[in-house]
């Protein structure tokens, strides 16, 4: 990644290469980076989750470092949409996980704002700084409580990859 001042772009001849990617990846990955300039002052600004005002139903809450967001994430996201008939989807970045504690990650508003553009057009996704803004580690019962305060009447549903349902136990 080559970046000075405004300009942030994929060159193939960073030391180490980009063996296996091709151009059309590169391509993709310089038009996030244009858009997310573009755009970068307007998605910094916070997001509140907002109560629905409609009836009772159902809310996904999807959890994760996001680092990077990819298909898989979104892939999983709009699938919950559909299979279990969502009234919305709540994407959770997190600050710090407990698996992952020890591990460098990408500064948390760039995550929430790569997680917005994946999600773009899609009225039924938030994405949520819940986590991110706090400063401890991010506990999935202390979420859930948190947004049960604010859905009471909806079902809440906890949708995690098959990397983290690996690490359920942990």
């Amino acid at each position: 990644i080559v970046s000075s001042g405004e300009k942030t772009t994929l060159s193939s001849h960073c030391s180490g290469g980009f063996e296996g990617v091709d151009y059309l990846e590169i391509s993709l990955l310089n038009d996030f980076w244009r858009t997310f300039r573009e755009h970068e002052r307007e998605w910094l600004s916070k997001k509140e989750i907002e109560p629905e005002v409609r009836s009772p139903g159902k809310i996904g809450i999807l959890g994760g470092s996001f680092d990077p967001i990819h298909l898989g994430h979104k892939s999983l996201g709009e699938a919950a949409i559909k299979e279990l008939n969502l009234k919305k989807l709540i994407v959770m970045p997190a600050k710090i996980q407990t698996n992952k504690k020890d591990k460098q990650v990408s500064p948390a508003y760039q995550r929430k704002i790569m997680a917005e553009l994946a999600f773009i057009g899609n009225e039924k996704v938030d994405v949520s700084d819940y986590e991110i803004e706090k400063s401890e580690v991010s506990y999935t019962y202390d979420t859930l409580t948190y947004l049960k305060q604010y859905f009471p009447d909806d079902q809440l549903y906890f949708i995690l990859g098959t990397d983290s349902f690996i690490q359920i136990e942990k």
